[in-house]
């Protein structure tokens, strides 16, 4: 597999492809991130950031984003989050916002929340779950497939649920949950063609 990955990046450096060499970055990312985890963190930061460089050169900012997310991602499950991450996330949000990302600016919500819920912060998980949910009420959403679409409330109103049930918000647990069951029952042909995928 490594073999295959270095002769698509030396094929991608002769034909001077930043977008190939960021992708094969990316390669080499997936495969220790799988094959080796933490025991590779710095070999993981390096072909993150080695990504992202050659995705800024290549005029893709939302891959370059996406490999500094991989990072931070891997970051956050190790417990090796750096000081900066929550502020960093947040003008990624921002970021992806400008560039109209509808997908980007997701991932990154559900990432905060995450990161949010291992650090035991549950009030500011909740808080990130919130303004999900919110950008996805009020966003037309027309670059989703209907099947994301809807996985991305599920998910925001599942989180929700579980962040005021562990703030001990009773009430607020119910009417996410009933929203939650409500979706479902509602688009559950959507859930059916997931679960079968």
């Amino acid at each position: 597999y490594l073999e295959s990955v270095k002769l698509y990046e030396k094929e991608a450096a002769k034909q001077n492809n930043n977008l190939h060499i960021g992708d094969a970055n990316m390669l080499f990312f997936d495969y220790y991130s799988i094959n080796k985890g933490i025991t590779y963190l710095d070999s993981l930061n390096y072909y993150s950031e080695r990504s992202k460089e050659y995705y800024t050169k290549a005029g893709d900012r939302a891959r370059a984003i996406q490999a500094e997310l991989a990072i931070i991602r891997k970051e956050i499950i190790y417990k090796k989050r750096k000081e900066g991450t929550f502020t960093r996330m947040f003008d990624l949000i921002k970021e992806g916002e400008t560039l109209n990302s509808q997908n980007l600016v997701l991932k990154i919500y559900n990432l905060l929340g995450q990161a949010y819920f291992m650090s035991n912060n549950p009030k500011e998980a909740f808080k990130a779950y919130q303004n999900r949910l919110e950008y996805l009420k009020s966003t037309d959403l027309k670059q989703l497939k209907e099947p994301t679409k809807h996985q991305a409330f599920f998910n925001s109103f599942l989180n929700l649920t579980y962040g005021a049930q562990l703030l001990n918000e009773k009430e607020l647990a119910l009417s996410y949950s009933d929203s939650l069951s409500s979706y479902v029952q509602k688009y559950r042909k959507y859930f059916d063609e997931y679960n079968e995928n």
